[in-house]
């Protein structure tokens, strides 16, 4: 039996996981959103998702450029995790309670999930990385990328406040990395969420 990378025992819905691969869009992501150095030493990602309970199994709810939003097997993570394709790692926010995650995962499984990928967000915001143009929130209201989808059930499914992503309107798995590694982190990594095999497959920070 091929042993897991995610401890089940440690994980809670609303965690979030995030994922760094060796596509060229994945670098470019994490370039454009995390910087040059943390896209080359290992201490970025490029995609978030969130942890998702249904019928007793767990999911990581995906917001995807090209699919609907959708529930993924945490099987299928641990699988391209085992081929070298990907690294993870899973975070959860700072003071936050059990009843908030499983707020903010049923919010997303009732408001994301079966969205179509917000294009046009991500366009907008390739155009303010290049122009520098402040505003509001960007893309359609009813679309979600990666993070915008988390962001929102944690802002808009929860009682948690603020945001851990605050007061960023448009944030992107480079956000996600700001508030983790900053002086006052809005989130702390679990490690007891993977195996001692799966560690050997974490994105350290």
């Amino acid at each position: 039996m091929t042993a897991p990378l995610f401890n089940r025992d440690a994980l809670m819905p609303g965690m979030i996981f995030g994922r760094r691969s060796h596509a060229p869009i994945s670098y470019a992501i994490m370039l454009r959103t995390a910087g040059l150095r943390a896209a080359l030493n290992g201490t970025a990602w490029s995609h978030d998702a969130i942890l998702i309970q249904h019928n007793g199994r767990w999911y990581l709810g995906d917001a995807e450029m090209g699919q609907k939003a959708r529930l993924t097997p945490l099987e299928d993570w641990e699988a391209a995790m085992r081929r070298g394709e990907c690294k993870a790692i899973v975070l959860w926010p700072t003071g936050a309670s059990i009843e908030d995650g499983q707020a903010a995962a049923w919010w997303w499984q009732c408001n994301v999930y079966g969205s179509t990928y917000d294009r046009l967000a991500i366009k907008q915001l390739a155009w303010r990385w290049m122009a520098e143009v402040a505003g509001n929130r960007l893309g359609r209201e009813e679309e979600y990328y990666c993070t915008e989808s988390c962001d929102a059930a944690w802002s808009t499914g929860t009682t948690f406040r603020p945001s851990p992503w605050a007061p960023k309107l448009n944030p992107t798995p480079g956000t996600t990395r700001k508030r983790t590694v900053q002086a006052c982190p809005t989130f702390h990594v679990v490690r007891a969420a993977l195996t001692a095999t799966g560690r050997k497959h974490a994105i350290a920070i």
